[in-house]
Order: structure tokens, then sequence, then C-alpha cells
């Protein structure tokens, strides 16, 4: 959100963390090797749609993706 939004949006953020553990999901029928975290985005409308700050969704999710893929890697 900061990275967006700037620093005010700190004390407005919630972040939640769900994980799945690894053995306790699978694909095609085998359990899976890594973990598989659930990411979910909630934010009002009129966030996305802010007129000072240009393509705020798509840099919400470029964001998110980038603290996801730092905290568990590339694979995910």
């Amino acid at each position: 959100m900061a990275a967006v939004y700037g620093e005010w949006a700190c004390s407005a953020t919630v972040v939640e963390l769900f994980g799945i553990p690894r053995h306790r999901w699978g694909t095609a029928g085998e359990p899976a090797t890594a973990n598989a975290p659930v990411v979910t985005l909630n934010i009002r409308e009129a966030a996305l749609h802010h007129p000072e700050i240009e393509h705020a969704p798509a840099r919400l999710i470029a964001s998110i993706t980038d603290a996801v893929v730092t905290v568990f890697g590339e694979p995910v």
C-alpha cells in the first residue's frame, strides 16, 4: 500500500498471511512439495480510482506480487 499510496496508508492497512503447509494440498493427486500462500486484497472501490494515483490497481497487484516473491521465492 505504501509503495502505491504513500506512507500515510500504512496506518490504514491490515496484512493477513494465510498459508497451507506443504503436503496438506496437492495437484493432480500428488501431495505438494511447496507452501501455498493465499493472497486476498480487500480495498474500497474509491481507492482503485483515486484521481492523484495513476494505474493504482496495476501498481497494487505488482507490488503485492513482488512482496510475495520476496518472501516465498520466484516459483510461487
